[in-house]
This record gives C-alpha cells, sequence and structure tokens, in this order.
C-alpha cells in the first residue's frame, strides 16, 4: 500500500500516483512512500522514500507546475530543474556523493524552445575544462570556452551562427 500525505491539489496527487505505477514495478511498493513537503509559498514537493532512503524528490510551483527533479543514484545526485511556467527543462546537473558540489557536465537548455543552450564542465562546483554554448533553434556553436582550475574563464572562440569565427580572446596556459 502506497501511504501519501496529501493536504489538497489532486493533480499533484495524480502526478505522485503514476510516477509510484510506473517506478514502482521493480520495488516492493508497500514500502514506497510520499510525503509531501511545503517548502514556500510559491513551491511544494513530493519526497519519495523506502524506509530511510530517499529515492527522489518532485518539486511543483504553487500552480501545479513541475520545476524540479531530485534523483540519488549509487555514484553521484540528479537534478532536473524545469522552467516554472513553460515546465520545459533549463537544466541538468550532476552532485558528487562525498562533496554535494557539483561536478562533471551540466546541461543548461533555452525556454521555451527546449534547445540545448550549453554544456559546461564543472569539478567540485567550479567551472573547469572546455565548455560550449549553442545558439537556440539553430543547432550552431556560439562559443568554445577553457576555464582554469579556479573558474576563471582564460580562452574562448566566438562564432556566428554561419558557423564562422568571429573571435578568438585569451590563451590556454
Amino acid at each position: 500500500m502506497i501511504s501519501i500525505k496529501i493536504r489538497k491539489n489532486p493533480i499533484s496527487f495524480l502526478f505522485a500516483l503514476l510516477f509510484f505505477a510506473l517506478w514502482g514495478c521493480g520495488n516492493k511498493i508497500d514500502e514506497v512512500k510520499a510525503n509531501r513537503i511545503e517548502i514556500n509559498k510559491d513551491a511544494y514537493a513530493f519526497e519519495i522514500v523506502k524506509g530511510d532512503s530517499l529515492l527522489a524528490t518532485v518539486t511543483f510551483s504553487s500552480s501545479d507546475k513541475l520545476i524540479g527533479f531530485y534523483n540519488p543514484t549509487p555514484n553521484f545526485d540528479q537534478l532536473l530543474t524545469f522552467h516554472y511556467k513553460t515546465g520545459v527543462l533549463i537544466e541538468k546537473e550532476n552532485y558528487g556523493l562525498n562533496t554535494g558540489k557539483v561536478n562533471g557536465s551540466v546541461y543548461y537548455f533555452y525556454s521555451p524552445s527546449g534547445n540545448l543552450s550549453g554544456d559546461f564542465q564543472y569539478e567540485n562546483g567550479i567551472k573547469s575544462g572546455w565548455s560550449i554554448s549553442f545558439f537556440d533553434s539553430i543547432h550552431q556553436i556560439e562559443s568554445h570556452m577553457w576555464y582554469n582550475s579556479e573558474g576563471k574563464l582564460c580562452y574562448r572562440r566566438s562564432f556566428d551562427s554561419e558557423g564562422n569565427l568571429i573571435k578568438t580572446e585569451g590563451s590556454i596556459d
């Protein structure tokens, strides 16, 4: 049996129930619970737990729009962030388990198109290494960037919407 503490908003309840039905196939569903948490006047969340383990957190705006999904995994914690009005995915990031800081690729998306706007590399919460930004809707690279280990932008190559190099700044030293 699923235990859900619900105070209002049957839409949220139905979403949570659907999530459990799809997700719970590989788990003993009677051990999975969802608890509603009031974050502030603009948002609330459902924490999905099994025993003492957090399986996921699904966050909604006060107007019942999906704005976040947090998914802990054995190797990292993943956070998906959605635009509060459109529901379009605007950010995907991974956090180190031991540090709680952003690690690896972080993907940013344009809203409302949902097109990829950037792929930035992070190490212990600091931009580091190569990153790329894209023009919206034409899927062309806008710039290649290199950040040093302190998060300082040291090198950038910028392109026009036709893919022609228009400017090079800095150096990789």
